[in-house]
């Protein structure tokens, strides 16, 4: 089980309860981004919650994605937020850390399935804002996009996805 106690270490010191566009939910590390993914995997689309990136975060310190494309496996395979439709996100991403007010990087993300891949897989009238994804890897049979696969209404918003992003769909044949 991976760790999600950033939802209650979000509360502010008055013991209010986090994810709201004032105190909203706010990840640090890798740790969290992929306890982020996993709550919304469970079922959990943070409709109407905020969650924010506090950090640059890094999924794998090694390797770029150039070398990824070249048949190279990186250490850390993504398991992109939203796996299926009624598993998805609803809620607000903004990359701007709400201290420094600084847009933040993810970047490393290495994802190689079957399915659609990307940061998000499925979004559902989400806001996806203020942040940079960079040196990340997306190939999927289904299709790959960087930010997200399927996109139901909603808003992205000063996203930039750098030139080390690379993206790669295959088709194979299944008898």
């Amino acid at each position: 089980k991976l760790d999600t106690s950033w939802i209650d270490a979000s509360a502010d010191s008055d013991g209010n309860a986090a994810g709201t566009k004032e105190n909203p939910y706010i990840l640090l590390d890798r740790g969290d981004l992929y306890g982020f993914a996993e709550l919304v995997n469970e079922g959990n689309t943070f409709e109407g919650k905020y969650v924010s990136l506090g950090a640059n975060i890094e999924v794998n310190f090694d390797g770029k994605a150039a070398d990824w494309a070249n048949g190279e496996e990186a250490d850390h395979s993504w398991v992109p937020i939203g796996v299926a439709k009624e598993k998805h996100f609803m809620g607000t991403f903004d990359g701007k850390n709400p201290m420094t007010e600084e847009t933040q990087e993810i970047s490393g993300l290495y994802f190689v399935a079957d399915k659609v891949g990307g940061l998000f897989v499925d979004t559902d009238n989400a806001t996806l804002k203020n942040f940079v994804l960079a040196n990340s890897y997306f190939k999927a049979e289904e299709g790959s996009a960087p930010v997200a696969g399927w996109y139901n209404g909603g808003t992205f918003d000063t996203i930039k996805v750098a030139k080390d992003v690379i993206t790669e769909n295959y088709h194979s044949t299944k008898g």
